[in-house]
């Protein structure tokens, strides 16, 4: 898929963009938490399988529901940024991004009640410029994009959601998913499908 082949070319040409790794370990990645219907359960059902994923949470939904992301770093999880606000920045000022993203691991910050080290940012929609990376490396951060998406944004099923995950993803992938019902329902069939074929979850 081209969306996937994009992230995997911007990752090998800039030093501070991860898409794969190099181990034999999987990397599934939630964005747009925390949700009150998706994410506590969620959250049940990966501490039943002692799997370990990575949250790209949006600040603003933090602030509504802090609990989720202590219960999430509590864990075991890896909690990232998905910034405060949700939306483009491709043509944003260098200004406008560090002010959003230091904003987003702020509210990180105080809802896990501690110095969370807050590594890993993922633009909204997987669109930066220039202005992007440097706001992330005076921060200490990398962008985290993916090498492969079901895409379970679309109106897929729960079955097709797990099924072409299981199917397609190899070692070393990370792997991009939304905190939505398709997704949660996919879970149970998609850690078992992935475990059956010798892969260990982790988080980033």
């Amino acid at each position: 898929m081209i969306a996937d082949i994009f992230p995997k070319v911007v990752s090998k040409l800039i030093p501070d963009v991860i898409s794969m790794r190099d181990d034999s370990y999987v990397y599934l990645t939630f964005d747009d938490g925390p949700s009150r219907d998706v994410s506590s359960n969620l959250i049940e059902m990966l501490s039943q399988y002692d799997a370990k994923v990575s949250f790209f949470f949006s600040g603003q939904n933090v602030e509504h529901y802090p609990d989720l992301v202590e219960l999430a770093a509590n864990e075991g999880h890896t909690i990232c940024s998905h910034g405060y606000l949700h939306n483009s920045l491709l043509f944003s000022s260098h200004r406008t991004i560090h002010t959003d993203l230091e904003r987003a691991n702020q509210v990180i910050s105080d809802a896990v009640a501690q110095d969370y080290p807050i590594r890993y940012f993922r633009p909204p929609y997987g669109r930066f410029g220039l202005s992007a990376l440097s706001a992330v490396r005076q921060l200490r951060m990398k962008i985290a994009l993916w090498s492969y998406a079901p895409p379970d944004f679309r109106n897929l099923t729960p079955e097709q959601i797990a099924r072409r995950t299981v199917k397609n993803v190899k070692p070393g992938d990370i792997v991009l998913l939304h905190e939505r019902k398709p997704t949660l329902e996919a879970m149970e069939q998609m850690i078992e499908g992935l475990s059956e074929r010798g892969l260990e979850l982790r988080g980033l």
